[in-house]
């Protein structure tokens, strides 16, 4: 008769372990695909969630687990224990800090490519059993909003750059996006699929042609152009000028105008071709200093 396993990790590990579940609980909840990453099991099929009230929920249940961890504290008394708790809180306090900030301060910006890259190749890396790779599809059919109660989560992210959007908010570092955007072709590269990045002021009709050419001449006519709306800056209806009017519809209307004028001839030469827009994708929330946003949204569409 053998004996069965006995367990070598340590019983303050595990309890600390246990601890740690609170905060892996709200990192699964509002970033799934990072929580698989770390080990938390039964996540495969959830994806990111960039719903209404992305950022009130979230504090909320960062809130909820910050306090649960000071009451442990509190009573804990193993040294090492104790020390992860105060890792844990500290962690905590600085995520609560920076949604905030970041609310206020910092224009919506998301890396969806990235997002989307590592939840999916999560699941299809070779090590993964097949079982788990299942989940990948389902994944991606909840990432293109193809599952029943699933928006598309690129729409979800139109939406939160909307309702998050004040005056006087920094964008990301250009670096930044230049990079995503770099890494972003490179994946499709890998897969055999030629794509190009070209970046454009497109409320410049001749930064439009410009751009309209380089991609003609690197990957051919253009037969489908889609079009996603600018970003309009909000302003209180009580400072609201003409001025402000005319530079929304400059950001919002005439943007996608220059993109159409650019490619419309080359697909009169083609014999055709299509255009598609993505302007009001996703929920709509009304804001009284969005009325220059609204307008010229409606406009676009």
């Amino acid at each position: 008769m053998s004996a069965s396993p006995v367990s070598t990790t340590p019983d303050w590990v595990v309890r600390s372990n246990e601890n740690a579940k609170l905060m892996l609980d709200v990192i699964g909840q509002f970033a799934p695909e990072q929580a698989s990453f770390l080990g938390v099991a039964g996540l495969d099929d959830r994806v990111a969630d960039l719903g209404r009230d992305l950022t009130r929920r979230y504090l909320e249940a960062m809130r909820k687990a910050v306090v649960a961890l000071r009451d442990k504290l509190a009573t804990e008394k193993h040294p090492k224990i104790r020390q992860d708790l105060e890792i844990m809180l500290t962690r905590g306090d600085l995520s609560i800090r920076g949604a905030e900030l970041g609310e206020r301060l910092m224009l919506p910006y998301f890396n969806l490519n990235e997002t989307i890259f590592q939840g999916l190749r999560a699941l299809l890396d070779d090590q993964v059993p097949q079982e788990r790779r299942q989940a990948a599809l389902v994944r991606l059919r909840k990432y293109a909003g193809l599952e029943a109660g699933y928006e598309p989560l690129t729409a979800q992210a139109m939406a939160r750059s909307r309702s998050w959007r004040r005056p006087n908010q920094v964008g990301p570092a250009k670096v930044e996006v230049e990079t995503n955007l770099a890494r972003a072709v490179k994946a499709l590269e890998q897969d055999s699929i030629k794509a190009i990045a070209v970046a454009a002021d497109l409320v410049d009709p001749q930064h439009a042609a410009a751009m309209v050419a380089k991609v003609e001449a690197e990957l051919g006519p253009i037969d489908v152009l889609v079009n996603s709306a600018g970003a309009a800056r909000r302003t209180p209806p009580a400072e609201l000028t003409a001025e402000h009017w005319h530079a929304a519809m400059q950001a919002k209307y005439f943007t996608y105008v220059h993109a159409m004028d650019a490619v419309l001839r080359g697909m009169e030469l083609a014999d055709g071709g299509r255009f598609l827009s993505a302007a009001d994708c996703g929920e709509r929330q009304a804001f009284g200093d969005e009325l220059t946003d609204d307008a010229s949204t409606a406009r676009a569409e």
